[in-house]
């Protein structure tokens, strides 16, 4: 999203906030594929460590509320478990 100059810094706290809200264990691991992403000769080891994250974030009780609150209609409560 681009913004005027004089905007950035709202803009910034903002998008912080809409990534604070997400499951801390999701959000480090997708800094984690990001970065390694970047660095990565191989795209199949990339695509294989990406298949590991996903299977290792949906056995966490982070992943499990994500499912339970969305059912529930109500604001999720992440714990980083």
């Amino acid at each position: 999203k681009g913004v005027p100059h004089d905007e950035l810094l709202k803009a910034t706290k903002e998008f912080a906030g809409e990534i604070a809200k997400n499951p801390p264990l999701a959000v480090g691991m997708a800094k984690a594929m990001l970065y390694r992403g970047m660095l990565a000769d191989d795209i199949g080891a990339h695509m294989d460590f990406e298949n590991y994250t996903q299977n290792m974030l949906m056995s966490t009780e982070d992943f499990k509320e994500g499912i339970n609150s969305f059912m529930e209609k109500r604001e999720p409560v992440f714990r980083g478990k």
